[in-house]
């Protein structure tokens, strides 16, 4: 990421499916990401990506009808 991303969305979502997004820091690192509503994190999973520079966070997401866990 060169820039933080203001707000997610996953449009088109086919309930059922499972989507996998992968964000990597420039070398300056802190980038942010914003999730739209509808993305949903359990108590024990962060929202957050590594700040650390040139890091990758990887997350897994699965797709209800209008919930994306």
């Amino acid at each position: 990421m060169t820039a933080n991303i203001t707000t997610l969305t996953l449009s088109n979502a086919r309930a059922g499916a499972t989507y996998t997004l992968k964000v990597l820091q420039d070398g300056t690192g802190g980038r942010t990401v914003g999730f739209h509503a509808n993305f949903k994190f359990g108590a024990t999973y962060s929202n957050v990506p590594s700040a650390t520079a040139n890091h990758v966070t990887v997350w897994r997401f699965f797709a209800e009808s209008t919930s994306v866990w």
